[in-house]
């Protein structure tokens, strides 16, 4: 037990900054209307720095080199107004898509971390002895979803958690990592059931809760490998461009040099939602905006260790949860 937990604190202690993120403070209006880091500033201001280049190059075209002598063609507002409002449908429905998915994900991994909690209440009935095994492989299926998602081959993390190398070796031995620590954890049932140390009844609940993960991994592949149609995110990036572009001729002739902040603030609007939704697509990455599941295996971990402490500390009884003797009562 000791082992685990000295594992766990150098694992938190070398955990990617990201990963230790806090939740922002919502009622700190100025403290959020000037942050930068994980905004997506970093992501659009050569678009909005190239439009501003191209408003500056128009007025002074406009106001200097041909003054008097030549001026741009007079564009219509009206066909950008409608324009703009196609526009903004097509931007809220590709931001409430990209939310939409995140959410998703992010129930998912609840799903997961409850159904993990639901297996460690049922190990606490278990024999003291076997519970560091269980509390060793109910992590493993976790950190092995995310380094799935993430395309991470790295296996070190795995090999932390399991002191049974034999366990490691055959969870590695499956072609699909998760699918082989949910057949240990099978394999650890069926032995315990037939030493007498689990219920029939306690065997049936490990075993709705592995289907919750199988599930939960199932809805993780189906976020990770269905993303928005090409077409669609294409076909908005063009519109979005067509229209940025053609802005500062439509609007020169009236604004003259305010054009240039003008243009400026509504490129870095527009693009600003566009790319939100770009950011949150994906929410199983490493981004700054991406679900923090080192945190949530993190979590799981602790729970783990933790409750096998209250079972060596003799904290739970072997009595079923709901007894009939107690329902008669």
């Amino acid at each position: 037990l000791q082992q685990m937990k000295s594992r766990e604190d150098t694992k938190a202690s070398h955990m990617p900054e990201r990963e230790k993120k806090e939740k922002y403070d919502n009622h700190s209006w100025f403290g959020n209307a000037f942050s930068v880091r994980g905004t997506v500033i970093t992501n659009i201001w050569r678009q909005v720095l190239f439009i501003t280049v191209l408003t500056t190059v128009v007025c002074l075209i406009q106001e200097k080199v041909f003054h008097n002598v030549w001026t741009f063609p007079k564009i219509p507002v009206t066909g950008h107004t409608i324009a703009g409002v196609g526009l903004a449908l097509l931007l809220v429905f590709r931001t409430n898509a990209s939310y939409d998915r995140y959410w998703e994900g992010r129930k998912v991994w609840g799903a997961i971390i409850n159904a993990s909690r639901g297996m460690m209440l049922v190990m606490a009935q278990a024999s003291p002895i076997d519970a560091t095994g269980l509390a060793e492989l109910i992590p493993c299926f976790a950190v092995a979803l995310k380094q799935k998602l993430r395309k991470d081959p790295d296996q070190s993390e795995l090999d932390e958690l399991l002191t049974d190398k034999d366990v490691l070796r055959k969870c590695l031995a499956h072609p699909t990592l998760t699918i082989g620590v949910a057949i240990q954890i099978n394999d650890w049932v069926r032995k315990r059931v037939g030493e007498g140390k689990l219920t029939p009844a306690m065997a049936t609940s490990i075993q709705g809760h592995l289907n919750i993960w199988m599930d939960a991994q199932s809805s993780c592949e189906r976020i990770y490998n269905t993303p928005l149609p090409f077409s669609y995110a294409v076909h908005i990036s063009q519109y979005l461009g067509l229209f940025l572009v053609t802005l500062p001729f439509t609007i020169v002739g009236d604004f003259g040099w305010f054009s240039i902040p003008v243009c400026t603030i509504l490129t870095f609007f527009l693009l600003g939602i566009e790319s939100s939704g770009i950011e949150i697509e994906d929410p199983f990455g490493t981004d700054f905006n991406d679900l923090p599941l080192q945190n949530f295996c993190e979590a799981i971990k602790r729970d783990a260790r933790a409750t096998c402490e209250i079972i060596q500390e003799g904290g739970m009884s072997r009595e079923p949860f709901f007894s009939p003797a107690i329902i008669l009562k």
